[in-house]
C-alpha cells in the first residue's frame, strides 16, 4: 500500500498536480498517469454548440493554467473558466472515492476517482 505521509502544501502541490494531469489527459488526450481515474462529463447545453464548439471547449480546459490565488485559494487546481467563442465555460473537477462515490480521499490516485465537469454558468442551478 502506497503511504500518503505528507506536509500540506506537499499535499496540495501533489493534488494541484494530479488535477492538472488529468484535465490534459482527459481533454487533451495527453499521455498521463494511469493510476488518475474518472471521466468527463459535459453539459447538455454545452454539447448542443456542436462538435466544433466542444473541441475548442476541451482544447481551452485542458490547456488552461491560470489559477490566480483569489479565484483557487486553497491551490487545487480544480476549477475555473475559460473563454470559447465568447462564452464563459466553466470547469471543475470534483473528487470521490472510487469504491465509495461521495465522499474522497484527495491525494491518493488508487482510491481518488475524478469526475470532469464542463458547463456554462447557466447549468450550474440545473445540476
Amino acid at each position: 500500500m502506497i503511504r500518503y505521509d505528507l506536509t500540506f502544501d506537499a499535499y496540495v502541490d501533489r493534488l494541484a498536480s494530479q488535477n492538472d494531469a488529468f484535465r490534459r489527459t482527459v481533454c487533451l488526450d495527453a499521455p498521463g498517469d494511469p493510476a488518475l481515474k474518472g471521466h468527463l462529463l459535459v453539459s447538455d447545453t454545452v454539447q448542443a454548440m456542436g462538435p466544433a464548439f466542444m473541441r475548442s471547449c476541451l482544447e481551452a480546459v485542458g490547456r488552461f493554467d491560470s489559477f490566480p490565488r483569489d479565484a483557487d485559494p486553497e491551490g487545487y487546481r480544480n476549477c475555473g473558466s475559460v473563454e470559447v467563442e465568447d462564452r464563459t465555460v466553466w470547469f471543475r473537477i470534483v473528487l470521490s472515492d472510487a469504491d465509495d462515490p461521495g465522499t474522497d480521499r484527495n491525494g491518493n490516485p488508487v482510491d481518488t476517482y475524478r469526475i470532469l465537469h464542463i458547463l456554462f454558468s447557466t447549468d450550474w442551478l440545473d445540476w
